[in-house]
């Protein structure tokens, strides 16, 4: 998706690199994020609001997904 709307910029390394930048930040804090909120409203709320960001994610992705094959 990134390499397809950026083409033609001059952009797509920058963008895939946003993008592997972004990923990796957040496989980075996950695991500590979810420990802090376990600690703080359980593991079963826990598990639910994490799952929810990746539902979340899931939903843009579809969503946007059929747009940018447009270009």
């Amino acid at each position: 998706m990134v390499a397809r709307s950026l083409d033609g910029t001059g952009r797509i390394n920058l963008g895939q690199g946003a993008v592997i930048t972004v990923q990796g930040v957040g496989a980075s804090l996950s695991p500590a994020l979810g420990g802090w909120i376990a600690q703080w409203i359980g593991y079963g709320s826990t598990f639910l609001l994490l799952g929810g960001f990746g539902l979340a994610s899931m939903g843009l992705w579809l969503a946007f997904g059929a747009a940018v094959k447009k270009y």
